[in-house]
């Protein structure tokens, strides 16, 4: 039997979907040197999941809420993972280092809709990071519908794909790759606990859940035609 903490912390779904997925796109690319900046990283448990694969050698994690990201540094299982650093730290997503190298990897999961000044936040980045992978709700699936119905005013930047595509372009990165994610539609239940008790409870049976495309992960590249 699952251990239920244990289980809602590293594997709850959709998350670790999602790192599933994003370790399939970085595999692709040529991570190298470049650090893996996870921001909003939430509790880190994406970053957990790629370390553990051995996905990458430098991660940064940054979150505003020092919460999640007190939870992130204390992963017990952060030490069986070999030759890597990690920093993790309590910081607004607009003031985050940008002392990195210039070929970096951002992680934009499931957040954009609902942060603050994007535009600021895209220019600030781009000198940074090369390569963006992120994570988006179909804003046209049940999932997505009965999310907001639950809880209307917590996206403010809510886009369909074509926006989403041309608001990255607009700040200069291409789209290389997108992909819809299939995943149980667990916002049928209105509260986190019954959220909570579904996915422990059909987390056996997964893969023979039915399951819908409730969000999709885009791929951008800096456009190196213009100037940084």
């Amino acid at each position: 039997m699952l251990d239920v903490v244990k289980f809602w912390r590293f594997y709850r779904h959709p998350v670790q979907r999602w790192a599933y997925e994003i370790r399939d796109v970085l595999n692709q690319l040529p991570v190298g040197d470049a650090t893996i900046v996870d921001a909003p990283c939430g509790d880190g448990v994406i970053a957990y999941w790629l370390i553990k694969e051995g996905v990458g050698k430098r991660y940064e994690l940054y979150d505003l809420s020092k919460r999640l990201t007190d939870r992130a540094e204390q992963m017990v299982e952060w030490p069986k993972a070999k030759n890597f650093e990690l920093r993790v730290e309590a910081r607004d997503i607009h003031d985050i280092p940008l002392e990195g190298r210039a070929d970096d990897i951002w992680l934009l999961i499931n957040s954009i809709f609902l942060l603050p000044d994007i535009d600021r936040m895209m220019e600030r980045m781009r000198s940074r990071a090369k390569t963006i992978v992120a994570i988006f709700p179909i804003v046209t699936s049940k999932n997505y519908q009965r999310f907001i119905a639950q809880s209307p005013e917590m996206n403010t930047n809510e886009m369909g794909k074509d926006e989403i595509v041309a608001f990255f372009d607009k700040h200069g990165y291409q789209l290389d790759q997108m992909r819809d994610i299939n995943c149980i539609s667990l916002n049928t239940f209105k509260s986190k606990y019954a959220k909570m008790a579904g996915s422990y409870l059909l987390n056996p049976i997964e893969p023979i859940v039915p399951k819908e495309p409730c969000y999709w992960m885009g791929v951008f590249s800096r456009n190196e035609t213009e100037n940084l």
